[in-house]
């Protein structure tokens, strides 16, 4: 058989996501079609520079739970979610929930909650999503694609709790489009701001 490379991004540790590509698809339906073919995957890294070696639990591990395993998540035309945690802010996140249906023509609110308080923000917009995401400081993460084109949008001011309430408008005639984007709120952190969550919406 004739399985498709792809590659993806390993974190120093914890779990690894990876977003859709065609080789990985392509693996996982050809398991599913030709199931005594599942031979799994090789993983090789370029392990020429110091501490890059990662070490990963097979199925044989004592510990169910550091078995590795695959789960498979997707997204249908007028779904929205939250992906990702935001950045800590205080004892919480500041964490970005999409809510509506993004159809052609439609609003789909952007609830931002857990933010510092009375602080400026802006969110941001892009059509690709980097499912790992750049850690830009420690549990601070973009998940917006930084080497793709990033659109600003409306400015916001968050409340004495951290909340605020933006929105969306789908433009028409793209259906299956996925959306994706995140905010940035002035903080007291290294970068000078805190990111959230991310939201995706796929159009209909």
């Amino acid at each position: 058989s004739t399985l498709f490379p792809y590659t993806t991004l390993f974190r120093s540790s914890g779990q690894v996501s990876t977003g859709s590509q065609l080789g990985l698809a392509a693996d996982l339906q050809f398991w599913l079609d030709n199931p005594s073919m599942n031979f799994g995957w090789l993983l090789k890294g370029d392990e020429t520079l110091a501490s890059t070696a990662r070490k990963l639990t097979s199925r044989q591990s004592v510990n169910s739970g550091d078995r590795p395993r695959i789960i498979l998540s997707y997204m249908l035309p007028g779904d929205v979610t939250e992906w990702g945690g935001g950045c800590a802010v205080g004892a919480g996140t500041l964490r970005l929930a999409p809510v509506g249906s993004p159809t052609g023509g439609a609003t789909v609110a952007l609830n931002y909650t857990g933010g510092p308080a009375q602080s400026l923000g802006a969110t941001f917009f892009s059509l690709n999503l980097n499912p790992i995401g750049t850690e830009l400081f420690p549990n601070c993460f973009a998940y917006l694609a930084l080497n793709q084109v990033i659109v600003g949008g409306d400015a916001f001011t968050t409340d004495a709790a951290g909340s605020a309430n933006e929105s969306v408008q789908i433009p028409a005639g793209f259906p299956g489009v996925l959306l994706v984007c995140q905010g940035a709120v002035l903080d007291a952190t290294p970068l000078g701001v805190s990111l959230s969550s991310a939201a995706l919406m796929v159009t209909q």
